[in-house]
């Protein structure tokens, strides 16, 4: 069982709000009114409604007042509320100053126990001048404890009431008592209260601790104290080192010995903490280099470095950063210490962090090269291992890297100014004044005082940021001389440094963050300027540098080509041997030589953007200019003609572009020739690839578009017998040719990168941008027909509200207010008499029936204040409808409260709070009355933004985003970089127009997501039997991608031939075996991994996006390159990867910003804000009728936000459990196939899965099969949707269908073998007929008689197996119109084969399969599935199957509460489970979790993991184990056999099958 989650608190307005809340109420709006004078300039004024307490809510306050002075007695808590409560105040001083010990004690005790209930409003008038000496000197009393321990208990509880105090107990000398009494430590209890007082005192005054000696105090006994008192330690002395200043460095100075021995100690928080506090001391003396060394002694520095090699697992998410940035500050300061730092190996643990660097941590990215190839100067680099780093750690170890370097004082680097590691100033990147309202109902409101502390706290850690100048802008230049001659005398450092070029050049590639890259090119800058040339050929023979330097010229940034150009001047300078060669093979030269064009255009590369954040000056870019002309001059001036490599490239290009005059012989000798060349030593580099002409000739003879089926075998078997082969140890030539045009993909490829302004600047984590979406937007709502001013409401929203909130508060509170406007101008009317009609010639017209009236006698019912008129009947019909209605009004409303729950509150809000309870539903038919009252019509609300009316499904976030004028401000950060989403948004009101109209009037989609079309199945006839099995790879060629024909303008034809190239590849590979089969080639093959396709770069890419929370909710991931990139070439990414963008990018914001923040958290990244609460919509049903139930569940429930949780009758079970079976027991239900609507399964075949049966229009099942296959859809869907495992055996046919593909005649055969047999046998006699026919020129009599006896089914004539054109085994569906009474013969065979296929695969099965896609849109769009495979999504729905070995079980289980993984009984576990079947493993499975497959993962994915604890009795043997399902908890006793344990265990999981119940 499940707990209930904690009651959320939203804000209420409603009119059963307490007296004592209302007072609180006027004191807030005071509040609020000074803080909207102070942000006048950033809002709009706000219509002012203050609410004034009656004389009713006085006398009600009075009374609240009253009752908590009688119970409780806290009536000395309220100043002025009697004399009983002041005079016990009175009488305890007295007894504190003047009382004996006796008296003291007593009124110590009750001081001690008010104190503790009291809160800093209550106390208000309370006498700290009194009662403060008075303590002090009782602490004093050392000949009695008691006094002395609840002296500084009730100071303590001061102190926490009441902060303010603060300053006047350190007056009053409490300090230096604090420390004497920690430092006796003869009273554990008091010295631990002595403690947590001085950490109370800390947080205001730090520096009065700090003289009287408390940092030596705590430390002194820190081991004698347990965890949480040492955590409060090291947060006390953290307090203290932020303060500490020269005149205060010899209170600090002794410490720092104790201080270093914490670094090793095991508590991670401990380790934290201490590493923070010499990161602050380092601040604090950055410049004293004396100072420096003295908190940093060489032990410290041993222990700082320990700390870098602690596994991953083990540190928090902050201490690797603040461990490098203390270093940083180290060695900045001090060259003896960098290179004592060096010495101790700081360079190899920093490389070690960066080869576990990957953005895509945790999402299951595969490693794989930048660029890949066997020659030298081209190789893939070092691959990376262990999981993920934050961002903030990989951009402060490249810096510390850059720090320990000499910087480049000549050349072309020596004029940037490297852009700061803050990015930009908090003025450009954000609104000063972000006004934040309180918790709502939608989701996290932030409290005006937490926030303005928040902000507090971001500005005061921005201050301790070292604001130092960069080395390479301001160093002293003896410094850098120093650092240069650090590193020519220890070539040690050097060789380590350029041994880590390759993960530099990883670390750049795959991060996106400007200051990481850009730190990172800096460091592989000054690396290869100043290592000697010796080292360097070492170093790069096995680096792809050439390829890395045309890379970094190409992309036209402006850092990046000034860096790469240096890089290409040095490099040639000192190894001109080896990169004259190699610049031209890897296209520098081609690169450097478009750079040097005058005009900076070329056909591949685009201006370099002059970005004012890289602080180059003005004529610069010319300089790199003319230094890119003088390279091309001085070193490749002459005439070099073609290479080698590129000219027999060339060559094999142009020979299989005439592959139609070759016969398949020539074509072997071709693509060997090929095989052979990219195995050569001297290798294929990836500009030769590309420049020669080979992927688009490559292209075109695998997937030639005009090719018969046959020629294409022919042609892919002679190119699998020239590259499915291997020589040696060696990769296959298949696997060669992949890697190759991955990285022919990544050179050529330029699509965009777009990314959000966020204020964790660019070495900030991926959950900085999240805060922002913490803070609330402002939208005025204005009637589409405002009549005043006042009509006008000014709202606070969270920005993952829908526009559907919006209208549910509109419906709920302004139209509530308008309809009893209304009202009481009806009931305010009076009779007046006309007037005469020389005073109103015109008379008058009614404002209800619109009847004109003129001359006296007819009586005007008129409401002067709204200057509103109406005649006699029309008053008196309203105001008896107003008097009938009244109650039935009210009543609406009550339940409208109850079944809504605003997101939106007024701006001038109360801030009470009221408890949100969860709705149970039932799953029982409603009554009548129910259904009369969810009959009734209501008026709806539509809402526009500048004219543009809004879905409700949409997001405010969006809506603002796509419709509103914030664009205004939009700044492109560089031609692969823009910003399209800043804080400029949160920074003004935004106006939304509303209006009310009759039901089914409103016209605006109600979907936020593209939803498209039902799509018709597509059958390839064209694929005949010859073709079973090779389906995918013909499929493939005809194949067009979608993203190469929406993307033209950032899709080159280069990168379109190797997208192609690649896509045709992979189907090979998957229907290599196939082919072989059909072309009767037994020869064995070595194909190629899956991972060989995978493009590391193209992920990150993906990943950048959709991981950026802002960019996230704008719809951008779902509506740009990623997602037909993703469908068309999901080779390119791990199924890990697609899922990550499936969950995030499919199902709204709210769903995505949580699934987002387990990622992040995962990663490592510390998410400060939760967004996007999703509410559980809990539902009871009875198990004898769950599948009547489900029908109904999902007809009501299917489309709603809110997770889906089951519970059944007379079952205390609840959570997570419950909620699996019911997918399970649904799933059985289906499988029973009561309704009739499955393939019914051939006898003596094994299941083929569940596939629609063909039926007629006029199939009497036809409505309850409709309603069933959409049903089908929904549950699928809605498993997806809640992360369920269903448990429906699929057949790949049906989820060909459901992911889009054309189905062929081999998924007949898969569906029924020996149909499928027949249906091929059938159209290879027509073949052979029509082949007889041709023979003989036409259909002559000898023809005719040839056929009739050569054409035989089994040696019997076609005639004579009494076929009718009936389809097979369902005899009712006429295939033709008369088709029973038509015979199937040898003339018409394969007509009826034809049909048949058409039938079971598409014209029988097309409404079913449109009802499923009807009912699983309902839900989310299904076209999302299509970036999965078959297999793939076979198991996002229905699970794994993963065997329970004893090694799984071992690595995926948690033992606790009496047992341990070496634990006799659960090593007795493992062995029964590894015995069991798969049966019995199903049956164990659904035991434990609810379901009887294992989520997407295996064992290791279950959340949470299975634990196995130890259940105790007073005979073991006769006990059965129980679980608790919704925790995946396994409580086992300890048998004392296997015997019994297995026994016990199938007993249990037998008759535990069907109840959940206490156990």
């Amino acid at each position: 069982m499940s707990k209930k989650p904690e009651k959320e608190k939203v804000s209420s307005q409603t009119s059963e709000s307490t007296c004592a809340e209302r007072e609180l109420e006027e004191e807030e709006e005071e509040e609020d009114e000074e803080i909207e004078e102070e942000e006048e300039d950033t809002f709009e004024s706000v219509p002012k409604r203050r609410k004034k307490m009656s004389g009713g809510d006085q006398a009600e306050l009075q009374g609240h007042l009253q009752l908590m002075k009688q119970v409780g007695e806290l009536g000395f808590l309220l100043p002025g509320m009697g004399m009983g409560g002041s005079q016990r105040v009175t009488a305890i001083v007295n007894n504190l100053v003047s009382g004996s010990e006796e008296e003291k004690m007593m009124a110590l005790t009750d001081l001690c126990e008010m104190l503790s209930i009291s809160t800093e409003e209550t106390l208000l008038g309370f006498r700290t001048d009194q009662v403060i000496p008075s303590l002090v000197k009782c602490m004093q009393m050392e000949e009695n404890q008691e006094i002395m321990l609840l002296s500084c208990r009730a100071l303590y509880h001061l102190m926490e009431a009441l902060p303010g105090s603060i300053p006047s107990i350190v007056a009053a000398g409490s300090v230096a008592v604090f420390v004497e009494k920690l430092l006796s430590i003869q009273i554990i209890d008091l010295a631990e209260q002595a403690l947590l007082c001085l950490e109370k005192v800390s947080v205001e005054a730090p520096v009065a601790v700090l003289k009287e000696g408390g940092m030596g105090a705590m430390l002194m006994f820190i081991d004698f104290f347990s965890i949480s008192l040492q955590r409060k330690i090291i947060l006390s002395i953290s307090n203290m080192a932020k303060r500490v200043s020269q005149t205060h460095f010899t209170f600090v100075e002794d410490c720092l010995p104790q201080l270093s021995q914490l670094l090793v100690y095991e508590d991670p928080q401990l380790v934290e903490g201490t590493a923070s506090i010499f990161y602050k001391l380092l601040l604090n003396f950055q410049g004293d280099e004396a100072r420096i060394v003295k908190i940093c002694s060489e032990t410290t520095v041993q222990n700082l470095l320990t700390i870098l090699k602690r596994d991953r697992e083990w540190v928090t998410t902050s201490t690797w950063p603040t461990v490098i940035k203390s270093l940083i500050i180290l060695v900045r300061w001090s060259i003896p210490m960098s290179f004592m730092v060096m010495r101790h190996g700081v360079i190899s643990c920093l490389l070690m962090l960066l080869k576990m660097q990957s953005e895509c941590s945790g999402l299951g990215v595969e490693a794989t090269p930048a660029t890949s190839s066997n020659s030298p100067g081209i190789m893939s680099p070092a691959t990376k291992s262990g999981k993920g780093m934050s961002a903030e750690t990989v951009g402060e170890a490249v810096e510390l890297l850059e720090t320990l370097l000499p910087t480049i004082n000549d050349g072309l680097l020596s004029e940037m100014k490297w852009p700061s590691k803050t990015g930009i100033g908090r003025e450009e990147s954000g609104v000063s004044n972000v006004s934040l309202g309180t918790r709502g109902p939608s989701g996290l409101m932030i409290e005006k005082e937490d926030a303005e502390e928040e902000e507090e706290e971001e500005e005061e850690e921005d201050s301790m940021q070292p604001s130092l100048p960069r080395p390479d802008t301001n160093a002293d230049e003896a410094s850098n001389q120093g650092r240069i001659t650090l590193f020519t005398s220890n070539s040690e450092f050097m060789r380590d440094m350029a041994n880590g070029l390759p993960d530099l050049i990883d670390v750049y590639s795959n991060t996106v963050h400007r200051y990481s890259k850009h730190r990172s090119i800096s460091v592989i800058a000054a690396v290869l300027h100043y290592a000697p040339a010796d080292l360097l050929k070492d170093s790069l023979s096995s680096l792809p540098i050439s390829s890395f330097i045309a890379h970094i010229i190409h992309s036209g940034e402006l850092v990046a080509v000034t860096t790469g150009v240096h890089v290409a001047q040095v490099l040639i300078d000192k190894l001109p041997d080896i990169f004259s060669v190699y610049f031209v093979r890897e296209g520098v030269v081609m690169e450097v030589g478009a750079l040097a064009q005058t005009d900076g255009v070329s056909d591949r590369l685009p201006p370099p953007v002059m970005d004012p954040k890289d602080g180059a000056p003005p004529n610069h870019m010319q300089r790199v200019r003319d230094a890119a002309a003088t390279l091309l001059k001085k070193h490749f001036s002459s005439d070099r003609g073609v290479l080698k490599s590129l000219e027999e490239l060339q060559k094999i290009a142009a020979k299989l572009e005439t592959w139609t005059k070759c016969s398949s012989s020539d074509h072997m000798l071709i693509l060997q020739e090929l095989a052979a060349l990219l195995v050569s030593s001297e290798g294929v580099s990836t500009y030769e690839f590309v420049k020669s002409g080979v992927v688009p000739a490559l292209r075109s003879y695998l997937t030639q578009n005009d090719a018969e089926q046959d020629t294409r075998l022919r042609r892919a078997h002679t190119f699998l017998r020239a590259f499915a082969v291997q020589e040696g140890e060696h990769p296959s030539y298949l696997s060669i040719l992949m890697k190759k045009l991955v990285a022919s993909l990544h050179q050529t490829e330029r699509l965009p990168i777009y990314v959000t302004e966020h204020g964790g600047g660019p070495s900030a984590g991926w959950s900085s941008s999240l805060k922002l979406l913490a803070h609330p937007f402002r939208l005025m709502l204005v009637p589409d027909n405002p009549k005043n001013e006042k009509s006008n409401t000014t709202v606070m929203i969270e920005p993952l509200a829908t526009v559907g909130a919006v209208e549910d508060f509109i419906q709920c509170k302004l139209g509530v207010r308008e309809e009893s406007d209304e009202e009481g101008r009806l009931f305010s009317l009076h009779p007046h008499p006309l007037m005469s009609a020389s005073h109103r010639p015109a008379g008058w017209r009614c404002n209800q029936c619109s009847a004109s009236f003129r001359g006296p006698g007819q009586p005007r019912w008129r409401c002067f204040p709204c200057d509103y008129d109406l005649c006699e009947n029309c008053a008196t019909e309203h105001q008896v409808d107003s008097e009938s209605k009244k109650k039935e009004k009210e009543k609406e409303k009550e339940k409208e409260k109850k079944r809504k729950s605003g997101l939106l509150w007024p701006l001038r809000r109360d801030k009470k709070k009221e408890a949100k309870k969860e709705e149970t539903a039932s799953a029982s038919p409603s009554t009548g009355e129910e259904e009369s009252e969810q009959a009734e019509e209501k008026a709806e609300v539509s809402i526009s933004l500048n004219g543009v009316q809004l879905a409700p499904s949409l997001s405010i976030f969006k809506a603002i985003h796509m419709h509103s004028d914030w664009r205004e401000k939009v700044d492109t950060a560089n031609s692969s970089e823009m910003i399209h989403t800043t804080r400029a948004m949160w920074g003004k009101v935004y106006t939304l127009k509303y209006k009310f109209s009759k039901p089914g009037n409103s016209q605006v989609e109600t979907s936020e997501s593209p939803t498209s079309k039902n799509e018709v199945i597509n059958l390839n006839k064209s694929l005949d039997r010859v073709c079973e099995g090779c389906s995918t790879y013909l499929q493939a060629c005809d194949y067009t991608l979608s993203v190469a024909s929406e993307y033209k303008t950032v899709l080159d034809d280069s990168t379109t031939d190797v997208l192609y190239t690649m896509n045709a590849l992979c189907a090979l590979n998957q229907s290599a075996y196939n082919i072989m089969r059909v072309m009767n080639d037994k020869a064995a093959l070595s194909l190629a991994a899956d991972t060989d396709l995978r493009s590391n770069k193209l992920t990150n890419k993906v990943l950048r996006q959709v991981l950026d929370g802002l960019l996230l909710c704008t719809g951008h991931p779902n509506n740009s390159w990623c997602r037909p990139l993703l469908v068309d070439c999901r080779f390119l990414f791990s199924f890990n990867t697609r899922m990550t963008f499936f969950e995030l990018a499919s199902f709204g914001p709210s769903r995505s910003m949580l699934r987002l923040q387990e990622i992040l958290e995962k990663q490592g990244e510390e998410c400060k804000y939760k967004l996007g609460r999703v509410h559980k919509q809990k539902i009871k049903l009875a198990r004898d009728t769950v599948m009547e139930s489900a029908v109904k569940v999902m007809d009501m429930y299917g489309s709603q936000k809110a997770f889906l949780e089951f519970e059944y009758f007379d079952e205390v079970g609840t959570g997570l459990g419950p909620t699996m079976e019911f997918y399970t027991l649904v799933s059985r239900a289906l499988q029973k196939d009561t309704a009739g609507m499955w393939l019914k399964q051939e006898e003596g075949t094994t299941g083929f899965g569940l596939f629609p049966r063909p039926m007629a229009q006029d199939d009497p099942a036809r409505d309850e099969i409709l309603k069933m296959s959409k049903f089908v859809g929904q549950f699928l869907a809605r498993a997806l949707y809640d992360t369920r495992v269903v448990d429906l055996p699929l057949a790949s046919p049906l989820l060909k269908i459901l992911r889009g593909d054309p189905l062929c005649y081999g998924d007949l055969h898969a569906l029924s073998p020996t149909l499928g047999d027949t249906v091929s046998a059938f159209l290879t006699l027509a073949a052979e007929r029509d082949a007889i026919i041709t023979r003989h020129s036409g259909k002559t009599p000898e023809a005719v008689k040839e056929i009739e006896t050569t054409v035989l089914f089994n040696k019997v004539p076609i005639a004579d197996l009494a076929l009718d054109f009936t389809l097979s085994g369902y005899p009712a569906v006429e295939m033709v119109p008369g088709g029973a009474k038509r015979e199937v013969t040898v003339w018409n065979m394969d007509e009826y084969a034809g049909l048949t296929c058409e039938w079971f695969l598409k014209k029988g099965i097309q409404d079913q399969v449109m009802a499923m896609g009807n009912g699983a849109n309902q839900v989310f769009p299904f076209t999302q599935l299509r970036y999965f495979s078959v297999s793939e999504l076979d198991l996002m729905l229905c699970g794994s199957g993963e065997p329970l070995t004893v090694q799984t079980l071992e690595a995926a289980t948690v033992c606790d509460h009496g047992y341990t993984a070496n634990s006799r009984a659960v090593q007795m576990l493992f062995a029964v489970l590894e015995g069991f079947n798969a049966v019995e493993c199903r049956q164990f499975i659904s035991f434990v979790t609810g379901a009887p497959r294992l989520p997407v993962g295996g064992l290791k994915a279950l959340k949470p993991n299975l634990t196995i604890v130890r259940k105790t009795g007073e005979d073991t043997d006769k006990v059965l184990p129980s679980v608790m399902t919704c925790q995946n908890y396994l409580k086992l006793p300890d048998y004392s056999t296997p015997a019994i344990m297995e026994a016990k265990l199938r007993q249990a999981m037998t008759e535990g099958a069907d109840a959940f119940h206490l156990s």
